[in-house]
Protein backbone atom coordinates (compact mmCIF):
# COMPACT_ATOMS: atom_id res chain seq x y z
CA UNK A 1 0.00 0.00 0.00
CA UNK A 2 1.30 3.47 -0.83
CA UNK A 3 0.62 6.54 0.55
CA UNK A 4 -1.83 7.72 -1.39
CA UNK A 5 -3.73 4.56 -0.50
CA UNK A 6 -3.03 4.65 2.80
CA UNK A 7 -4.37 8.38 2.88
CA UNK A 8 -7.30 7.59 0.93
CA UNK A 9 -8.21 4.50 3.32
CA UNK A 10 -7.36 7.10 5.89
CA UNK A 11 -9.69 9.51 5.09
CA UNK A 12 -12.57 6.86 4.00
CA UNK A 13 -12.41 5.13 7.59
CA UNK A 14 -12.53 9.04 9.27
CA UNK A 15 -15.64 10.06 7.24
CA UNK A 16 -17.21 6.58 8.33
CA UNK A 17 -16.28 7.95 11.90
CA UNK A 18 -17.59 11.19 11.65
CA UNK A 19 -20.44 9.99 10.18
CA UNK A 20 -21.59 7.47 12.52
CA UNK A 21 -20.27 10.01 15.26
CA UNK A 22 -23.07 12.40 13.97
CA UNK A 23 -25.81 9.48 13.89
CA UNK A 24 -25.03 8.63 17.34
CA UNK A 25 -25.39 12.52 18.56
CA UNK A 26 -28.72 12.57 16.76
CA UNK A 27 -29.93 9.81 18.75
CA UNK A 28 -28.80 10.75 21.56
CA UNK A 29 -30.12 13.86 21.47
CA UNK A 30 -33.47 12.22 21.00
CA UNK A 31 -33.12 10.05 24.25
CA UNK A 32 -31.69 13.24 26.35
CA UNK A 33 -34.97 14.82 25.34
CA UNK A 34 -37.49 11.78 26.55
CA UNK A 35 -35.37 11.70 29.75
CA UNK A 36 -36.23 15.39 30.17
CA UNK A 37 -39.95 15.16 29.17
CA UNK A 38 -40.24 12.36 31.79
CA UNK A 39 -38.47 14.23 34.02
CA UNK A 40 -40.73 17.12 33.90
CA UNK A 41 -43.78 15.63 33.97
CA UNK A 42 -42.46 13.34 36.90
CA UNK A 43 -43.03 9.93 35.34
CA UNK A 44 -42.20 6.65 35.90
CA UNK A 45 -39.31 5.52 33.93
CA UNK A 46 -39.33 2.19 33.88
CA UNK A 47 -41.27 -0.73 34.05
CA UNK A 48 -41.78 -3.66 36.03
CA UNK A 49 -39.57 -5.97 33.25
CA UNK A 50 -39.05 -6.47 29.73
CA UNK A 51 -36.53 -3.55 29.38
CA UNK A 52 -34.33 -5.68 26.92
CA UNK A 53 -33.65 -4.71 23.52
CA UNK A 54 -34.72 -8.13 22.52
CA UNK A 55 -38.42 -7.94 23.38
CA UNK A 56 -38.86 -4.57 21.76
CA UNK A 57 -40.59 -6.19 19.26
CA UNK A 58 -43.60 -7.54 21.13
CA UNK A 59 -46.31 -4.91 21.15
CA UNK A 60 -48.12 -6.92 23.85
CA UNK A 61 -45.51 -6.21 26.86
CA UNK A 62 -45.36 -3.39 28.74
CA UNK A 63 -41.76 -1.90 28.72
CA UNK A 64 -42.36 1.06 30.67
CA UNK A 65 -43.02 4.70 29.86
CA UNK A 66 -39.08 5.98 28.17
CA UNK A 67 -39.07 2.58 26.00
CA UNK A 68 -42.41 2.91 25.35
CA UNK A 69 -41.83 6.70 24.08
CA UNK A 70 -38.89 5.64 22.02
CA UNK A 71 -41.14 3.07 20.58
CA UNK A 72 -43.61 5.82 19.52
CA UNK A 73 -41.00 8.51 18.09
CA UNK A 74 -38.96 5.61 16.08
CA UNK A 75 -42.40 5.16 14.23
CA UNK A 76 -41.91 8.96 12.82
CA UNK A 77 -38.07 9.48 12.96
CA UNK A 78 -36.19 6.75 10.20
CA UNK A 79 -33.30 7.76 12.12
CA UNK A 80 -34.12 6.39 15.44
CA UNK A 81 -36.13 3.81 14.01
CA UNK A 82 -32.84 1.97 12.40
CA UNK A 83 -31.37 2.56 15.62
CA UNK A 84 -33.89 0.32 17.66
CA UNK A 85 -34.25 -2.26 14.97
CA UNK A 86 -29.90 -2.33 15.11
CA UNK A 87 -30.32 -2.92 18.72
CA UNK A 88 -32.96 -5.66 18.65
CA UNK A 89 -31.09 -7.49 16.21
CA UNK A 90 -27.81 -7.33 18.23
CA UNK A 91 -29.55 -7.68 21.62
CA UNK A 92 -30.91 -10.89 20.22
CA UNK A 93 -28.01 -12.21 18.57
CA UNK A 94 -26.21 -12.05 21.79
CA UNK A 95 -28.57 -13.83 23.91
CA UNK A 96 -28.70 -16.53 21.57
CA UNK A 97 -24.96 -17.05 21.49
CA UNK A 98 -25.30 -16.88 25.39
CA UNK A 99 -27.42 -19.55 25.14
CA UNK A 100 -25.33 -21.80 23.53
CA UNK A 101 -22.79 -21.43 25.49
CA UNK A 102 -25.13 -21.93 29.05
CA UNK A 103 -24.59 -18.30 30.20
CA UNK A 104 -28.35 -17.56 29.33
CA UNK A 105 -28.57 -16.30 32.66
CA UNK A 106 -26.23 -13.78 31.70
CA UNK A 107 -27.58 -10.39 32.93
CA UNK A 108 -26.36 -7.11 31.04
CA UNK A 109 -25.47 -5.68 27.28
CA UNK A 110 -22.56 -6.43 26.75
CA UNK A 111 -20.21 -4.80 24.37
CA UNK A 112 -23.55 -3.04 22.98
CA UNK A 113 -24.24 0.58 22.92
CA UNK A 114 -28.04 1.57 22.75
CA UNK A 115 -28.82 4.59 24.99
CA UNK A 116 -31.79 2.73 26.31
CA UNK A 117 -30.72 1.11 29.13
CA UNK A 118 -31.67 1.86 33.08
CA UNK A 119 -27.71 3.19 33.19
CA UNK A 120 -27.78 5.40 30.63
CA UNK A 121 -30.87 7.15 32.25
CA UNK A 122 -28.95 7.09 35.19
CA UNK A 123 -26.33 9.11 34.13
CA UNK A 124 -28.39 11.33 31.83
CA UNK A 125 -30.44 11.71 34.85
CA UNK A 126 -26.98 12.60 37.51
CA UNK A 127 -25.61 14.73 34.33
CA UNK A 128 -28.74 16.98 34.29
CA UNK A 129 -29.15 17.36 38.46
CA UNK A 130 -25.37 18.39 37.99
CA UNK A 131 -26.15 21.10 35.53
CA UNK A 132 -29.72 21.98 37.60
CA UNK A 133 -26.70 22.39 40.53
CA UNK A 134 -24.40 24.44 39.05
CA UNK A 135 -26.41 26.80 37.32
CA UNK A 136 -28.07 27.28 41.15
CA UNK A 137 -25.14 27.45 42.34
CA UNK A 138 -23.63 30.27 39.69
CA UNK A 139 -27.09 32.61 40.04
CA UNK A 140 -26.52 32.48 44.19
CA UNK A 141 -22.61 33.85 43.83
CA UNK A 142 -24.93 36.61 41.31
CA UNK A 143 -27.05 37.35 43.84
CA UNK A 144 -24.41 37.34 46.86
CA UNK A 145 -27.36 36.42 49.83
CA UNK A 146 -29.91 33.59 49.97
CA UNK A 147 -32.00 31.69 52.36
CA UNK A 148 -32.67 28.26 53.18
CA UNK A 149 -35.91 26.01 53.27
CA UNK A 150 -35.74 22.35 54.78
CA UNK A 151 -37.81 19.38 55.77
CA UNK A 152 -37.62 16.25 55.93
CA UNK A 153 -39.97 13.29 55.37
CA UNK A 154 -39.84 8.94 54.88
CA UNK A 155 -40.18 7.79 51.26
CA UNK A 156 -41.95 4.86 50.55
CA UNK A 157 -38.64 2.78 51.83
CA UNK A 158 -38.70 4.26 54.75
CA UNK A 159 -35.58 6.30 54.31
CA UNK A 160 -35.79 9.49 55.86
CA UNK A 161 -35.55 12.65 53.21
CA UNK A 162 -33.75 15.79 53.53
CA UNK A 163 -34.58 18.41 51.10
CA UNK A 164 -33.00 21.69 50.79
CA UNK A 165 -34.79 24.44 49.35
CA UNK A 166 -32.59 27.58 48.47
CA UNK A 167 -34.37 31.06 47.97
CA UNK A 168 -32.21 34.25 46.44
CA UNK A 169 -33.29 37.16 44.48
CA UNK A 170 -31.66 38.10 41.25
CA UNK A 171 -32.13 41.18 38.90
CA UNK A 172 -35.22 42.11 41.14
CA UNK A 173 -36.97 38.27 40.60
CA UNK A 174 -37.74 35.98 43.75
CA UNK A 175 -36.40 32.88 42.76
CA UNK A 176 -36.95 29.78 44.79
CA UNK A 177 -35.09 26.14 43.76
CA UNK A 178 -34.64 23.14 44.95
CA UNK A 179 -31.17 22.46 45.37
CA UNK A 180 -30.92 18.91 46.79
CA UNK A 181 -32.12 15.84 48.31
CA UNK A 182 -30.12 13.81 50.71
CA UNK A 183 -30.94 10.89 52.36
CA UNK A 184 -30.99 11.17 56.17
CA UNK A 185 -30.67 8.64 58.93
CA UNK A 186 -29.32 11.28 61.47
CA UNK A 187 -32.78 13.40 62.49
CA UNK A 188 -30.56 15.48 65.44
CA UNK A 189 -29.74 19.52 65.09
CA UNK A 190 -25.73 18.34 64.73
CA UNK A 191 -26.87 15.82 61.73
CA UNK A 192 -29.43 17.87 60.04
CA UNK A 193 -27.27 20.53 60.07
CA UNK A 194 -23.94 18.69 58.92
CA UNK A 195 -26.20 17.19 55.96
CA UNK A 196 -27.05 20.87 54.92
CA UNK A 197 -23.58 22.55 55.75
CA UNK A 198 -21.57 19.51 53.28
CA UNK A 199 -24.22 20.19 50.37
CA UNK A 200 -23.95 24.30 50.76
CA UNK A 201 -19.83 23.44 50.42
CA UNK A 202 -19.92 21.13 47.92
CA UNK A 203 -22.22 23.53 45.58
CA UNK A 204 -19.70 26.32 46.69
CA UNK A 205 -21.94 28.07 48.51
CA UNK A 206 -20.69 30.37 51.60
CA UNK A 207 -23.27 29.54 54.82
CA UNK A 208 -21.98 33.48 56.23
CA UNK A 209 -24.60 34.86 53.31
CA UNK A 210 -27.24 32.48 54.47
CA UNK A 211 -29.34 35.38 56.04
CA UNK A 212 -32.17 33.13 56.81
CA UNK A 213 -33.77 29.62 57.62
CA UNK A 214 -37.35 28.57 57.35
CA UNK A 215 -38.13 24.87 59.47
CA UNK A 216 -41.26 23.45 61.04
CA UNK A 217 -41.29 23.64 64.48
CA UNK A 218 -39.84 20.11 65.09
CA UNK A 219 -37.63 20.26 67.51
CA UNK A 220 -34.42 18.67 65.76
CA UNK A 221 -35.09 22.48 64.18
CA UNK A 222 -36.75 24.50 66.15
CA UNK A 223 -34.97 23.83 69.41
CA UNK A 224 -32.88 27.03 70.57
CA UNK A 225 -29.84 25.22 72.22
CA UNK A 226 -29.35 22.13 69.86
CA UNK A 227 -31.73 22.61 66.92
CA UNK A 228 -30.37 22.67 63.48
CA UNK A 229 -31.33 26.75 63.53
CA UNK A 230 -29.14 26.96 66.76
CA UNK A 231 -26.24 25.42 64.55
CA UNK A 232 -26.93 27.70 61.95
CA UNK A 233 -26.66 30.68 63.54
CA UNK A 234 -23.43 29.83 65.23
CA UNK A 235 -21.66 29.85 61.70
CA UNK A 236 -24.14 32.67 60.31
CA UNK A 237 -24.58 34.94 63.61
CA UNK A 238 -26.67 37.03 61.57
CA UNK A 239 -28.85 34.82 60.28
CA UNK A 240 -33.07 34.85 60.94
CA UNK A 241 -34.77 31.70 62.40
CA UNK A 242 -38.54 31.72 60.43
CA UNK A 243 -40.80 29.19 61.80
CA UNK A 244 -43.45 28.28 58.64
CA UNK A 245 -46.62 30.15 59.63
CA UNK A 246 -48.44 27.33 57.92
CA UNK A 247 -47.72 25.32 60.24
CA UNK A 248 -47.97 27.50 63.24
CA UNK A 249 -51.32 28.07 61.70
CA UNK A 250 -52.40 24.49 61.47
CA UNK A 251 -51.01 24.00 65.21
CA UNK A 252 -53.32 26.84 66.55
CA UNK A 253 -56.42 25.81 64.70
CA UNK A 254 -55.84 21.79 65.88
CA UNK A 255 -55.38 23.49 69.46
CA UNK A 256 -58.19 25.95 69.69
CA UNK A 257 -60.51 22.66 68.15
CA UNK A 258 -59.43 20.23 70.60
CA UNK A 259 -59.89 22.16 73.40
CA UNK A 260 -64.29 22.81 72.79
CA UNK A 261 -66.17 19.71 73.22
CA UNK A 262 -68.70 20.84 70.37
CA UNK A 263 -66.11 21.26 68.03
CA UNK A 264 -64.27 18.22 68.81
CA UNK A 265 -67.32 16.46 68.16
CA UNK A 266 -68.42 17.89 65.24
CA UNK A 267 -65.54 17.02 63.00
CA UNK A 268 -65.21 13.61 64.40
CA UNK A 269 -68.68 12.80 63.02
CA UNK A 270 -67.58 14.43 60.12
CA UNK A 271 -64.76 12.14 59.54
CA UNK A 272 -67.05 9.03 60.92
CA UNK A 273 -69.81 9.68 58.33
CA UNK A 274 -67.26 10.14 55.45
CA UNK A 275 -65.59 7.32 56.45
CA UNK A 276 -68.57 5.27 56.59
CA UNK A 277 -69.90 6.20 53.42
CA UNK A 278 -66.42 6.00 51.52
CA UNK A 279 -65.45 2.48 52.60
CA UNK A 280 -68.79 1.12 50.35
CA UNK A 281 -69.21 1.86 46.70
CA UNK A 282 -73.03 1.18 47.47
CA UNK A 283 -73.51 3.69 50.18
CA UNK A 284 -71.36 6.38 47.56
CA UNK A 285 -73.44 5.89 45.17
CA UNK A 286 -76.07 6.85 47.12
CA UNK A 287 -74.22 9.88 48.06
CA UNK A 288 -74.12 10.72 44.59
CA UNK A 289 -77.46 10.62 43.73
CA UNK A 290 -78.68 12.07 46.51
CA UNK A 291 -76.06 14.95 45.81
CA UNK A 292 -77.60 15.12 42.03
CA UNK A 293 -81.20 14.38 42.66
CA UNK A 294 -81.92 16.81 46.13
CA UNK A 295 -79.10 19.02 46.53
CA UNK A 296 -78.46 19.65 42.73
CA UNK A 297 -74.35 20.51 43.22
CA UNK A 298 -71.74 18.84 41.46
CA UNK A 299 -68.59 19.93 43.64
CA UNK A 300 -70.05 17.71 46.59
CA UNK A 301 -69.89 14.17 45.06
CA UNK A 302 -66.54 14.36 46.73
CA UNK A 303 -66.06 13.29 50.71
CA UNK A 304 -62.67 14.06 51.87
CA UNK A 305 -61.36 12.85 55.25
CA UNK A 306 -59.71 15.62 57.71
CA UNK A 307 -56.14 15.58 57.00
CA UNK A 308 -54.22 14.92 60.04
CA UNK A 309 -51.23 16.64 61.30
CA UNK A 310 -48.32 13.88 61.84
CA UNK A 311 -45.07 14.94 63.40
CA UNK A 312 -42.03 12.51 63.63
CA UNK A 313 -39.49 15.01 64.14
Amino acid sequence: MNNQDFDRFYSTAIKKYNDEALIQKQILSQVIDIVKHLFKQTLPFRGHRNEGAYSLDNDEENHGNFLALVQLLAKYDPLLASHLSMCQEKSTKRIEKLKRQDKAGSKGRGALITFLSKTTISKLLNIMKNMMQEQIAMEVSKAKVYSVQVDSTQDISAIDQFSIVVRYVLNATVHERLLSIVPSNDGTGQGLFDYLNLTLQRLGFNLKYCLSDSTDGASSYHDQYNGLQQKITEAADHHVHIWCYAHVLNLVVKEATSCCIQAVSFFTLLQNVSTFIKVSYKRMATWIKLVETQIRMDKMKRLKLIGETRWSG
